[in-house]
């Protein structure tokens, strides 16, 4: 019987050794795995994230994974830590296990936290900036600003890392500048569609002034971005306007008639309505929306008689354009009247109505300054910096084509010999312009096409968020 005790103990001791052994070989081998892909990870990071100033950090992520891999394997073997597994861990694989979920949770967190304003993610898009004339990395990210703040974004400051800088490559996270969710659905289909993109996938990037077209001007991006309604009356409901309106006869805008109401301005809360009337019958025309975003911008709207939204007014009826041009003309204000008017009965005289948007825009201002985390509004030229990103790109010069094609001066000429430029009515610094509509099909790679006009009634209107 004491023979068979011993033996049973030896056999006992035996495969405590084995299952000893089975830890030590499944662990180690946990982190031998583990180990080689931190060394796959920063082989892939270092590769993929050349646009990036990350090499440094990813490297380091991963070195530091392979250390920790390196120190979890030798403590394996340790005695104390072996006791620890023998008495609290048992089976082998319910450590393993655990080892695995302390890893992940390890790099998630770290990826979250610190690296995903460096490595490009689902939320983020690269912008490449082909500097026109006199056109600088940092004019470039002040227009930048005041583009996304357009469409909603209300953390612009470099604080919020919601824009990061490689030289002349911007990488834009929507999740970081202070969208609501609507306008990050929306951002979220149309960077898909750019990154689907040839000239996406051939150069990681997106031309800069082609993204501002995207969403400044082809309305139908505006709009849904902005999360302006199919029908004026959604806007309506919203707001109360007030008894007392204008009557403008002599505007420098409506070649018609225009009745203007505004409602109660309620910190950044403010709807104006413009109703374009036929000056003989009063029938209504159409109508334009301006209403006071959380950010300090005016955001707009333009219907049909009806109170349809569509793209751009009616020429016939007002040169207001597309919303690309309100924003141009307005300048983020909101606009006194720039001729003397008639007086009308019912209405206010012509000196108050002036008075009245003056006073509103004296409150704008007030509240725009007491902002800081968008845009500095105590530079409104700023604005103009945003309009040459897009005028350039809508407008090329064969430095800015050659940059964009990644091709020498000599070469972008030979290909567009044979079309004629134009100076720039506004801007003739910018040099000798050719139209974006013309040199789209002498470019290397195919790029997401955009609206013949960012500012008036285009021939083709893009829609890439139906």
């Amino acid at each position: 019987m004491m023979k068979y005790r011993k033996n049973t103990q030896r056999t006992c001791k035996v495969s405590q050794r084995k299952q000893s052994n089975l830890t030590k070989y499944n662990s180690a081998n946990l982190c031998e795995s583990l180990r080689k892909l931190c060394d796959t990870l920063r082989y892939n990071i270092l590769t993929a994230t050349k646009l990036h100033n990350t090499k440094y950090n990813s490297a380091n992520l991963c070195e530091s994974l392979r250390k920790l891999c390196d120190t979890l394997r030798y403590n394996i073997y340790s005695e104390p830590l072996q006791n620890f597994y023998e008495t609290f861990v048992k089976p082998s694989r319910y450590f393993a296990l655990q080892l695995q979920i302390v890893i992940i949770l390890l790099i998630t967190s770290c990826a979250s936290e610190n690296y995903s304003d460096l490595i490009e993610t689902n939320t983020t898009l690269n912008l490449k900036f082909n500097t026109y004339q006199t056109g600088t990395n940092t004019s470039a990210r002040i227009g930048l600003d005041w583009a996304l703040s357009q469409i909603g974004a209300s953390k612009t400051v470099a604080s919020f890392n919601g824009i990061t800088q490689q030289e002349n490559i911007f990488t834009i996270d929507y999740e970081q500048l202070g969208f609501n969710e609507n306008a990050k659905n929306q951002l979220e289909k149309l960077h898909q569609k750019i990154k689907n993109s040839q000239e996406y996938k051939t150069t990681n990037a997106i031309d800069l002034g082609r993204y501002v077209a995207l969403i400044i001007g082809a309305s139908e991006h505006y709009y849904k971005i902005n999360n302006v309604p199919e029908n004026i009356n959604v806007i309506l409901d919203n707001y109360t306007l007030q008894p007392s309106k204008g009557y403008v006869d002599n505007s420098l805008i409506s070649n018609k008639h225009r009745i203007v109401e505004f409602s109660e301005q309620n910190e950044l809360n403010q709807l104006f309505l413009a109703t374009e009337v036929a000056p003989n019958t009063g029938e209504i025309l159409e109508y334009e929306t301006i209403e006071i975003m959380k950010n300090g911008h005016l955001k707009f709207g333009i219907f049909n008689a009806n109170g349809i939204r569509k793209n751009n007014a009616t020429p016939t009826i007002s040169s207001a354009g597309k919303p690309g041009k309100c924003m141009w003309c307005h300048e983020s204000k909101i606009s006194q009247l720039f001729s003397v008017q008639n007086d009308f009965s019912g209405y206010l005289s012509y000196l108050e109505l002036q008075d009245t948007l003056v006073n509103f825009n004296e409150n704008l201002i007030e509240k725009q300054l007491a902002l800081f985390n968008g845009v500095d509004f105590s530079q409104h030229q700023n604005h103009t910096k945003m309009e040459l990103l897009y005028i350039s790109f809508m407008e090329p010069s064969i430095e800015v084509l050659s940059k964009e094609w990644n091709l020498s001066i000599s070469q972008t000429q030979n290909k567009l010999q044979n079309l004629t430029t134009h100076l720039h009515e506004e801007f003739a610094f910018l040099g000798e312009l050719y139209h974006r509509n013309e040199v789209e099909e002498f470019a290397p790679f195919t790029s997401l096409a955009i609206s013949t006009s960012v500012r008036e009634a285009s021939v083709i209107e893009v829609n890439y968020l139906e």
